[in-house]
């Protein structure tokens, strides 16, 4: 039987999974997490809960929120030269950060869009559809790289589709989840 309350902790750091255990907290999942993981989680909790009817609908509805979004959501809305652009992930290749801008380099090799949004906020837009943080300034499509080649200082170059030759830095290599030994 479950406790009154379960706790779930979400991490960036792997540390805090041997202390989440320690305190016989509920789950542990670490960040950047996928909706699945998040989804599994829930849907495991959804099983040890006494079936009042409040507890599954929270279950239920939390569920929905994180099943796969409907292509029209999908859609990123930017203004460029006075316009509005509307976008789809799969449109683009790489983003660059420009301060509080960011460049939008899309796959068809395109002008690129220059966007008042900081890179840090478009990055948290574009993780959920297969973007990686690669560098301070730079974010891109793991389905759009070519190759990936180490440098002398331990950093590593990456090739996209498109050509574009970007930098992977040290502190973001293990953003790469396995591509890289």
């Amino acid at each position: 039987m479950a406790s009154s309350t379960e706790i779930i902790l979400i991490s960036n750091n792997r540390i805090d999974a041997a202390k989440a255990f320690e305190f016989d907290l509920f789950d542990f999942i670490l960040e950047p997490m996928a909706n699945s993981r998040l989804c599994k989680t829930l849907d495991k909790l959804a099983q040890i809960l006494t079936p009042e009817k409040k507890q599954i609908d929270l279950v239920s509805s939390l569920m929905q929120k994180l099943a796969p979004r409907q292509p029209e959501e999908q859609q990123i809305i930017l203004k460029d030269a006075g316009r509005i652009k509307f976008l789809t992930p799969d449109e683009i290749s790489w983003v660059g950060g420009a301060g509080n801008y960011v460049e939008l380099h899309l796959n068809e090799n395109e002008r690129t869009i220059l966007h008042r949004q900081t890179l840090s906020s478009m990055e948290q837009q574009l993780l959920p559809f297969g973007f990686v943080r690669i560098h301070r300034s730079a974010i891109i499509k793991k389905q759009a790289i070519r190759e990936i080649r180490p440098t002398d200082n331990g950093d590593y170059i990456v090739t996209l589709k498109d050509g574009a030759s970007l930098n992977l830095s040290r502190r973001y290599k293990q953003n790469m989840h396995g591509l890289i030994c």
